[in-house]
C-alpha cells in the first residue's frame, strides 16, 4: 500500500505495468489495456491525490482500510468495535476529497469496500460524484434499486452514462 508520491511511485507503476505489457506483446499475447489505478486506502494518499490524479487512470477508494486508518481504529480489534463506524463524517470527507481531485484531472474514481454495498449511503455517493461502486454480486440488484430510487437522481442524469441502470 502506498501513500504518497514521494519515489515516483505512480510513475514507476505505470513503467513496471508498462513493461510486463510489451513483453506480453512480444510473446504472443495480447494485453488488455485496462489503465493505471490508485488505490485510496491511506488518509496520506487521500491528502496527495490531487498530485497523484496527474499520475494515473483512475482512483478506487479502499474504504475498509480508509475507515480503519482515518479513525485509528483496527476493524480486527473487538476491543474497538465502537470506534470503527465507516460512516463517520471523516470517512465521507476523505471519499470527497478523492473524487473531487480525480474529476479535477478528468480521471474516475470508484469505492469498493464494504461501504460501497451500503444501501443507505448510496444516494449519497451518487451526489459525491462516484462513479463506480464495485460490491459482491449478491449485493449489485439491492445497490443498483437502491440508486434508482435516489430521489432526484440517478447515475444518468448525473453524467455518468450508466444506462443499464434503469
Amino acid at each position: 500500500m502506498a501513500a504518497g508520491i514521494w519515489g515516483n511511485e505512480g510513475e514507476g507503476n505505470a513503467a513496471i505495468y508498462w513493461k510486463i505489457c510489451i513483453k506480453a506483446d512480444c510473446n504472443g499475447i495480447s494485453p488488455v489495456i485496462r489503465g493505471t489505478g490508485r488505490a485510496g486506502e491511506a488518509p496520506a494518499s487521500v491528502m496527495v491525490s490531487d498530485e497523484l490524479a496527474g499520475l494515473v487512470d483512475f482512483f478506487s477508494i479502499g474504504t475498509n482500510d480508509l475507515t480503519q486508518y482515518t479513525l485509528a481504529a483496527d476493524r480486527q480489534d473487538a476491543k474497538l468495535d465502537g470506534f470503527y463506524n465507516p460512516r463517520h463524517p471523516a470517512v465521507r470527507k476523505m471519499i470527497q476529497i478523492a473524487v473531487d481531485n480525480a474529476h479535477k484531472h478528468g480521471k474516475w474514481a470508484g469505492i469498493c469496500g464494504d461501504l460501497a454495498a451500503d444501501l443507505e449511503l448510496a444516494g449519497e455517493f451518487v451526489r459525491m460524484g462516484v462513479d463506480e461502486l464495485s460490491v459482491p454480486p449478491s449485493m449489485v440488484l439491492q445497490v443498483r434499486k437502491a440508486i434508482r430510487e435516489c430521489q432526484g437522481h440517478s447515475w444518468a442524469e448525473a453524467g455518468f452514462g450508466m444506462d443499464y441502470l434503469r
